[in-house]
Formats: C-alpha cells, sequence, structure tokens
C-alpha cells in the first residue's frame, strides 16, 4: 500500500535557537497531511464537513521520535488510512527526508460525530465515499479497509 505524501519544507518559526524543530511541530504536520489527503484523496473539504456536520476529532495520539529535523529541511509526511464500518479512524504516519531516512513515526486514533453526537457506526453516505474512492484507487491507495 502506498502512502499520501505531504511535502513541506520546515520554516525557520518551527525551530529553537540551534535550528531543531519543536516537538509539538510534528504533530502539526500530521494534521496538515491528514487534512490534504483527506481532501485530495477522498474529496473531503471542511466545507462539506460543516455542511454534513460531521467531524473526526482525535481520540488518541502517539508519536516517537527517530531523528531530529532541521530548519529549512524538505519532509515528506506518509500518511495512512485505515477504517472500518465502526466509527473510527486511525491514520499512521511517518516523517521522512527525500533519501527515506525516518524522523518520526505516529498514529492519530479519531470518533466520528454527526450533529455532535458520537457515533458508533460509521455514517453511510462516508463509508459510500471512502469505498467509491478505494475501488477508484485499488492498486495504488492509502486506505485500508478492515470489517
Amino acid at each position: 500500500m502506498k502512502p499520501y505524501i505531504y511535502k513541506t519544507t520546515v520554516r525557520f518559526s518551527d525551530t529553537d535557537l540551534y535550528g531543531v524543530v519543536h516537538h509539538s511541530n510534528y504533530f502539526k504536520w500530521l494534521e496538515e497531511a491528514r487534512i490534504q489527503a483527506m481532501e485530495d484523496l477522498i474529496g473531503l473539504t471542511v466545507d462539506w464537513m460543516e455542511e454534513n456536520t460531521i467531524r473526526f476529532p482525535v481520540i488518541s495520539v502517539e508519536g516517537k521520535y527517530k531523528k531530529s529535523v532541521l530548519a529549512r529541511q524538505s519532509i515528506l509526511v506518509n500518511t495512512y488510512l485505515y477504517c472500518s464500518s465502526a466509527a473510527k479512524l486511525l491514520f499512521c504516519y511517518d516523517i521522512t527526508d527525500c533519501q527515506g531516512i525516518v524522523y518520526f513515526v505516529g498514529q492519530t486514533n479519531h470518533a466520528i460525530t454527526k450533529d455532535n453526537k458520537l457515533l458508533l457506526k460509521m455514517p453511510c453516505e462516508l463509508e459510500n465515499r471512502i469505498k467509491g474512492k478505494m475501488k477508484d484507487n485499488e492498486k495504488e491507495y492509502f486506505i485500508s479497509w478492515k470489517n
């Protein structure tokens, strides 16, 4: 399974006095990659989520720092999505450079809510949208469906 790849360059403002990225910025990159992946590959824009009152609050997050990222460095946030009929999404990530050196690995777990109510089953419109995109891109997709 190929990841969705979000590319960014570290800004100096993301770093400390020595040019090393502050640990909190890794989670900002995960969020940016997750939102971009949902828009680009599934068509789930923030506007669509607002119109349908569907949200994906983070219920847990974990990460492991492997190596320090430095100012002005280009990084890739490789993103994978695992989902099922249950109303949860799991995103897994690794942050690498262009040579494939791993700097960080992590994951975020998300509940799915509609009308600010926690759901137990994924909404049909969301499930159909995800499965339709998976079928369209069967061989090279960042989503895995677990029953």
